[in-house]
């Protein structure tokens, strides 16, 4: 019999551990990867819940992604730390400007085959499977064109084969959206991305753990899931099949938009469904609830100004009145926050801060109390803004 010191000793201990290690990853719930990498990277991105949901669903269900927001909001950090969640991803980051030639996308021509018209592809676009456009709307239109094949169908001409490439997930970001004119000239590839959203500032409670707390880089990130991992998490969801319910909400949702005025082109018709699988899949659901159609709110729109926050409302009405009951609460607390007096130094002696804190501590009550109505969004709400009445309460009563 091996003794504790000897068994420590075994040629095959190590051996037999790591095999163990192994099945016990290839055993865990595929979905409880994706969730695993949503708390990876809400742990290095503040106030991104939303955002992190986005590009997980943009993931899951093969679409892609553009966020827009002022500069500094973390919107190349979370494509970063998504690409690093996925081990043995290709990384394919990009920075337009105006003059961006195809070149720089998919690789420069080979001068030793120059007559065939073949590119060099390797560590380019082509080959990536993860890709960040940043400034995607500084690119001129022909260079947005020339992006649809491999935006769409996930191939591009080199020379005179057909090159299949492997992209996961692409990602777009801006500082402002295509309107006007950029809009006129980018419609077509702005309706290639999907899931579109708005990427806000941080709000000023966030600004002490960001400036001195122990907030990790999205570069510390190691990977939870691989490149399989991946595709087979596309392949599931997409099995899913809608429940009664859902189908109802989701035309009535069509039937609200068009009566609005709102036109939903077919494709992203299909999209809608295809994300809603995704967000039901991510969700640990066997099939497409009503709840999980809230995600359309970033999905069913198409001129960026007026109509995102029409498309919300009645996706909210509809999908989700408990979701949309606990956003207008959180919205409220936003607003207090927003005001002058929660800028900066915080004095509960302050009259204008006092009334604003003891209404902002209402409203949370009220968000509190819907901690046992099983909605996810309400729970990750509850916790986050606990946190900041604290820090608020502590920060202000010390300078009182």
């Amino acid at each position: 019999m091996l003794t504790g010191s000897s068994a420590s000793r075994c040629p095959h201990a190590s051996t037999r551990h790591c095999k163990i290690r192994k099945v016990t990853f290839v055993a865990k719930r595929l979905v409880d990867l994706f969730s695993d990498a949503s708390l990876k990277l809400n742990e290095c991105l503040l106030e991104r819940r939303e955002e992190i949901r986005c590009m997980l669903a943009g993931l899951v269900s093969g679409l892609s992604v553009n966020f827009v927001g002022m500069h500094g909001t973390a919107k190349s950090d979370m494509c970063r730390g998504l690409a690093r969640c996925i081990g043995g991803a290709n990384y394919f980051e990009y920075c337009f400007y105006k003059e961006t030639t195809v070149d720089e996308i998919f690789g420069p021509l080979d001068i030793k085959n120059y007559d065939k018209m073949e590119r060099l592809v390797e560590g380019f676009a082509p080959t990536a499977h993860v890709i960040f456009w940043d400034e995607f709307w500084n690119a001129s239109g022909a260079t947005q064109n020339a992006l649809h094949s491999l935006r769409n169908e996930r191939k591009i001409r080199n020379g005179r084969q057909i090159i299949e490439c492997p992209l996961l997930f692409e990602m777009g970001a801006s500082n402002l959206w295509p309107i006007g004119e950029g809009f006129e000239n980018s419609g077509a590839a702005f309706d290639r991305f999907a899931i579109r959203k708005e990427v806000r500032r941080c709000s000023p409670v966030s600004w002490e753990p960001l400036c001195f707390g122990d907030v990790p880089s999205v570069n510390s990130i190691t990977p939870v899931m691989n490149i399989a991992s991946v595709t087979q998490a596309q392949t599931a969801a997409a099995s899913l099949d809608f429940s009664d319910d859902a189908v109802d909400a989701l035309l009535n949702i069509f039937s609200k938009l068009e009566s609005e005025g709102i036109q939903i082109s077919e494709r992203r018709r299909v999209w809608a469904c295809r994300i809603a699988k995704a967000s039901a899949w991510l969700a640990g659901n066997n099939d497409v609830q009503p709840c999980n159609l809230d995600i359309l709110k970033h999905v069913l729109w198409n001129h960026p100004v007026e109509q995102p926050p029409k498309v919300a409302k009645i996706v909210g009405e509809i999908s989700d009145p408990i979701g949309m009951h606990i956003s207008d609460l959180i919205q409220e607390i936003e607003e207090c926050l927003s005001k002058p007096c929660f800028q900066g130094r915080l004095n509960m002696a302050d009259p204008e801060f006092k009334v604003n804190f003891q209404k902002m501590s209402d409203t949370y009550k009220k968000l509190d109390g819907m901690k046992n109505s099983g909605n996810a969004d309400a729970k990750a709400a509850i916790e986050i803004y606990r946190n900041r009445v604290r820090i608020i309460t502590t920060n202000a009563l010390s300078r009182k």
